[in-house]
Parts: structure tokens; sequence; C-alpha cells
């Protein structure tokens, strides 16, 4: 598992990178999952962070401010890269990775719609490699 290491890549190239050194030494059969923030919630204020500017709109590999509040009450600013799920996939299909699946969880008794989306932090995209 790949925990916020993708956004922390500025360049596609490095993505591609990332994706074909995991294919290269996974096992046969083996499973992968990428877990970054979801792009869709970009802007929206979670309750120890936030990712990106409210309202602004990011485009593929854009550098985003992200803001985690410390426990005590300090702050650590990051910049992240804003990627879009389907950069996810091709990155990861153009790898050797197939039968990928995005999944976005979704609290219980909730339905999916725009405004669950907007309150869910963290995508998980996973994807294994053929035996």
């Amino acid at each position: 598992m790949s925990c916020f290491v993708y956004v922390t890549a500025g360049r596609v190239e490095d993505l591609h990178d990332i994706a074909a050194e995991v294919h290269r030494v996974l096992r046969p059969g083996g499973r992968y999952a990428v877990l970054d923030a979801n792009p869709r919630s970009t802007g929206v204020r979670f309750s120890t962070f936030r990712t990106g500017d409210p309202g602004r709109v990011y485009t593929k590999g854009e550098p985003r401010p992200t803001r985690l509040d410390l426990p005590g009450g300090g702050r650590l600013d990051l910049t992240d890269h804003h990627w879009p799920c389907q950069t996810y996939l091709d990155v990861l299909g153009k790898a050797g990775f197939t039968d990928l699946d995005v999944h976005e969880p979704v609290l219980p008794g909730t339905r999916p719609s725009w405004e669950t989306a907007r309150r869910r932090p963290a995508t998980r995209r996973s994807s294994w490699s053929p035996g």
C-alpha cells in the first residue's frame, strides 16, 4: 500500500516510475492499494486538515497547499500535487496493473452523492498484478 505517496510527486513521470517499481517487486497475483486525498474534496475543510484552497480548481500535477492541524494547536503546511482519479488509473494501467478500481468510502447510512463525496477526505485506488 502507498499512503499519500503519489501526491508528493510533482511530475507524472515520477508517478510512472513509482508504479513501475511497485509492479516490478510485487509478487505475481499480489494486490496493491493507493490511498490519497480524494481530488473531489479539494478545498473542503475537515476536522484536522484541508488540502487545496476553497473554490480553487487545480490542474493535473499542480502544487496544492495542504494544512494539517497538529495536537496542541500547531499547524503543519505541506505542498501536495493534484492528480485526478483518471491519472492514477492511467499510470497504474501503463505499469501493468489490471482490474483497476476506485473506491470512495462512504459513511454507513449515507447515500453516495456530491454532498457525501465532499465529506470524503480519502480515496483508495486498488489494483493487482497479474500472476
